[in-house]
């Protein structure tokens, strides 16, 4: 494709031809797609029948161009009610950053979680070996670890 019409299509599209290669078109539509298929059949088949009557001061080739003109602007009318999406995967894994901030602020050693101080319960759940927050989070992202009481500085 060339640059020109690339330019157009991320104009028109918003997003680049090679994101639409990415991601997956679907309809966002709430209604069943055949309601409004019926609905937009409704609307049309009155417009057809319409310009089929008309025989005024117009040539055949006048009444099917505005016929062809109507029944376009009906269609684009459909889709746009579709509701048309691009999905795409928001998170690329290993690509986004995910900060987690640990509070060792002295409000953390109290005891109130079965006798033993809360920061035991964070201690485990951030680096010890039952740590499935931590391990689940660097499964999807890169993980940066901060700890913060006065100041915030990062861990290793």
């Amino acid at each position: 494709m060339t640059a020109g019409l690339q330019a157009l299509f991320e104009f028109l599209f918003k997003y680049r031809p090679a994101v639409f290669e990415q991601g997956d078109f679907a309809f966002g539509a709430r209604w069943p797609l055949v309601v409004i298929a019926l609905a937009g059949a409704a609307i049309a088949v009155p417009a057809i029948r319409s310009y089929a009557r008309a025989r005024a001061h117009s040539s055949p080739r006048d009444r099917a161009v505005l016929m062809g003109l109507r029944i376009a602007i009906l269609l684009a009318l459909v889709v746009f009610l579709l509701r048309p999406m691009l999905i795409l995967n928001a998170a690329v894994s290993q690509r986004n950053f995910v900060g987690v901030l640990v509070d060792d602020s002295k409000s953390m050693q109290i005891a109130d979680r079965a006798g033993r101080p809360r920061s035991e319960w964070v201690r485990g759940a951030v680096g010890g070996a039952p740590g499935a927050l931590i391990a689940s989070l660097r499964a999807r992202f890169q993980v940066r670890l901060f700890h913060f009481s006065s100041k915030a500085e990062r861990l290793d």
